[in-house]
């Protein structure tokens, strides 16, 4: 596998309770995948990992997989 072109951190929306705004989420990850951007990184640090539960971590990298986009 060869890794190569832009890849994207993408930053986690949180709702006022503190709580991901998974809505947000999917426009960020949609915006970002309308750019042509080759790859997302999710769950650095510009998307609040560390202060994640498991549960909510596996969510969050489980969703880009919900977007139809081909090659990403």
């Amino acid at each position: 596998m060869k890794i190569r072109g832009i890849y994207t951190p993408a930053i986690t929306p949180l709702r006022q309770d503190g709580e991901i705004d998974w809505d947000g989420f999917a426009a960020i990850l949609e915006h970002l995948v309308a750019a042509g951007v080759d790859g997302i990184v999710v769950g650095g640090t510009t998307g609040e990992y560390y202060a994640h539960s498991t549960e909510e971590r596996l969510d969050r990298c489980a969703a880009p997989r919900t977007l139809s986009a081909p090659g990403l």
